[in-house]
């Protein structure tokens, strides 16, 4: 095996190089996308207390996963909209990511965002517009902020790093095997030519 990977390491080395530099390069040129979240806390027992007992910590869970799906709903996504340019209300529920935070009564909602302004825009305004259908529908505005949604100062993705460290490790895997098949190959070569390295060997 050693003997093989010596063989080829030029091109063990090689394959890879490229691989992390096409990443790298790629990685670069792709546009930067952001991502803003802000969690929420629901409680059943809105702003007059707090309920603690069993039921209600059941029931408040119940109304994350019920808030959850009203917030990508057609009329919160399309209210949102309406106050960007040029994004439809599909578009929108594609960057939106709603999800319970652990067995918690809290809703997280995340955006990704070319802008990184617009992201932080979309989860804030994302969670007013939930607030005011949430009024309509209940009479009551039962969640709070916990964590507001701020203007991120590092792009999530292309994450360069990862991207050109996963391309080097794949170029590798790859060259390894390209090398063992082509040694393989020429060993098939030279014994259909009449070529046996073993007997070789012990003919000498």
């Amino acid at each position: 095996m050693i003997r093989i990977l010596k063989k080829w390491l030029d091109m063990i080395i090689i394959i890879p190089l490229v691989a992390m530099f096409a990443a790298a390069l790629i990685s670069l040129v792709m546009a930067p996308v952001y991502r803003s979240s802000t969690i929420v806390m629901v409680s059943a027992a809105g702003a007059s207390g707090v309920m603690s007992d069993y039921n209600s910590l059941n029931l408040n869970r119940q109304l994350v996963k019920t808030y959850g799906e009203l917030a990508v709903g057609q009329d919160v996504l399309q209210e949102v909209a309406n106050k960007l340019n040029g994004i439809s209300p599909d578009a929108l529920r594609d960057q939106i990511t709603v999800s319970p935070v652990k067995d918690l009564e809290l809703l997280k909602i995340s955006v990704k965002d070319k802008s990184p302004e617009r992201a932080a825009f979309i989860a804030s305004e994302t969670v007013n517009v939930l607030r005011k259908k949430i009024n309509q529908l209940y009479g009551s505005d039962n969640i709070r902020i916990v964590s507001n949604a701020e203007i991120p100062l590092k792009q999530e993705q292309p994450n360069i790093v990862v991207n050109t460290a996963s391309a080097g490790v794949a170029g590798l895997i790859i060259a390894i095997i390209i090398a063992f098949w082509r040694e393989e190959k020429s060993i098939k070569a030279l014994q259909c030519e009449g070529f046996s390295p073993n007997r070789d060997r012990r003919e000498r």
